[in-house]
Parts: structure tokens; C-alpha cells; sequence
């Protein structure tokens, strides 16, 4: 395929473009590969490391979570699974209703602007109704 841009093409180098497009893409599909594109996240042998401070529990404890998600790392934003039914068990809700703030300052720091932008606090406008917001 030549250079000119895609709307100047042929229907038959167009199709030429889109085969060998679609060949790329299986071929990368084929490598079934696992990304995870969350920032500074520890890997399974850096997270070994912590093992002698988990004396709490014993080292071959299982840490996996019913969801498949390893307990020494970060967890999802709306909280571990097994929390959410602990605690909404003793508070007489439903699972799904439950947020589990985590131990990550990032996490909890969204969660409070992202309700400030959206509905707003204490009263005051939503963030995205207002032409200029600043805070610290």
C-alpha cells in the first residue's frame, strides 16, 4: 500500500489494508497476553518480600481473595469482596451496596472529588456546575 491517505486509496488496497490489519490483530490476540496498566503496583516477588512481616497470619495463608485478587497488593476501588459481606452483614445491607475504602490514600482522595465534582459537599454545588473551582 502506497502513502496517500486512506480516503485516496483503491477498494482493493483498502481491503489489502484491512486483511493484513486483521492478521495483525489475531496474531496479537494469539499471545494472550495479561496487561496491567496500574501505576506502581508491586509484582508477585516484590510482594513475596513483605511475607516475614505477615506474621499475623501464617506465610502459607491463602491471600487470594474470593475474586481471584491478591490481598498484599492494592485492591479494587470498590473494596474486597469478603469485607463488603462482613460489614454489610453487621450493618444489614447488601454486598453491592458496601464500599470498602482501601488502605490507598490515592483511592480515597479520588473518591472525595469525584463526589465533590459530581454531586458536590456539605451543601455547596456540584464542582462542574461552577466556572472556576480551586482547593487544597
Amino acid at each position: 500500500m502506497d502513502k496517500k491517505p486512506l480516503n485516496a486509496q483503491s477498494a482493493d488496497a483498502l481491503a489489502a489494508l484491512l486483511q493484513q490489519t486483521k492478521d495483525a490483530y489475531d496474531a496479537f490476540q494469539a499471545k494472550k497476553l495479561s496487561l496491567n496498566m496500574a501505576r506502581g503496583k508491586p509484582g508477585p516477588e516484590q510482594l513475596d518480600l513483605t511475607l516475614p512481616l505477615m506474621d499475623a497470619l501464617p506465610a502459607d495463608a491463602g491471600m487470594i481473595s474470593e475474586s481471584g485478587d491478591d490481598c498484599r497488593n492494592y485492591g479494587v476501588l470498590s473494596g474486597i469482596s469478603e469485607a463488603k459481606k462482613l460489614f454489610a452483614d453487621i450493618l444489614g445491607a447488601k454486598p453491592e451496596e458496601m464500599f470498602v475504602g482501601g488502605n490507598s490514600s490515592l483511592e480515597l482522595m479520588f473518591a472525595c472529588l469525584q463526589i465533590a465534582y459530581v454531586k458536590g459537599i456539605a451543601g455547596c454545588p456540584a464542582w462542574k456546575t461552577l466556572d472556576k473551582v480551586k482547593f487544597l
